[in-house]
C-alpha cells in the first residue's frame, strides 16, 4: 500500500532557530489531502483499492462573540475491487461517556456502523464557544464563569445512510470540565441522547 499526503496552510509563519523551524500558524484554514493506493496483486498482495480524503479545518476568533471552529471533509474510494475491513473508510465514533476529540469525532456514533467502501462521503464538525457572550449577562451564571457551547457533527454517505448529532453544553466548569447534552439522528430519525 502506498500513501501520499499533503497538508497546507496558506500564510503560515515560522520562527527559525539554529536547529529547527517552529510553525506559529496562520489565520487561514488548514487543508489536508490523503491518497491511498494498493499495489494490487504485485508482491502477493490481495488488496486492490484506491481511496482519497480531503479536509479543511479552521478556528475563527469572533472576538466578543466567541470562537467558531470547524472541520469539513469529503472522500471515498476511486476503486474498491478487493477491500478488507481494516481498509474501509472508518469514522471516529465513541462508546464511552467521556467525550472524544470534538472536531474530529462523533460523540454518539457506533464505531463501525458507518464504515464503508462507498465512492463518496462527506462530513462536518462544527462548534461555537460563546466564551461568556451569553452567560455573562445572567447574574448567577456570570459568577461561575461558565461558557456556553453549541455545535453539530454530520456524516453523509448516501440518501439511505447518514448520521448527524447536535450538542449544547457548558465549558469552564471549575476551570477544568465540560458537559454537553447530545442528540443524535440516524437516517433522519432521532436515535440516542447522552451527556
Amino acid at each position: 500500500t502506498g500513501l501520499l499526503g499533503i497538508s497546507w496552510q496558506p500564510g503560515t509563519k515560522y520562527i527559525e532557530l539554529p536547529d529547527r523551524k517552529i510553525s506559529i500558524g496562520s489565520e487561514m484554514p488548514l487543508f489536508d489531502l490523503l491518497y491511498t493506493q494498493t499495489l494490487g496483486t504485485l508482491l502477493g498482495n490481495d488488496a486492490d483499492f484506491s481511496k482519497w480524503k480531503f479536509s479543511m479545518t479552521d478556528n475563527l476568533n469572533l472576538r466578543l462573540l466567541g470562537k467558531f471552529s470547524y472541520k469539513v471533509g469529503i472522500g471515498g474510494f476511486l476503486s474498491n475491487s478487493n477491500v478488507e475491513v481494516p481498509d474501509y473508510m472508518h469514522f471516529n465514533g465513541n462508546l464511552s461517556s467521556f467525550a472524544s476529540e470534538y472536531r474530529n469525532s462523533f460523540q454518539l456514533l457506533p464505531i463501525y456502523d458507518f464504515s464503508n467502501t462507498a465512492k463518496f462521503y462527506s462530513l462536518a464538525h462544527i462548534e461555537h464557544n460563546f466564551n461568556g457572550f451569553l452567560t455573562n449577562k445572567i447574574p448567577g451564571i456570570k459568577k461561575l464563569n461558565l461558557y456556553l457551547m453549541a455545535g453539530a457533527n454530520g456524516l453523509y454517505i448516501n440518501s439511505n445512510k447518514y448520521y448527524y448529532e447536535y450538542f449544547v453544553g457548558f465549558d469552564n466548569i471549575f476551570k477544568l470540565f465540560r458537559v454537553d447534552f447530545v442528540q443524535s439522528f440516524q437516517n433522519g430519525k432521532p436515535w440516542q441522547t447522552g451527556f
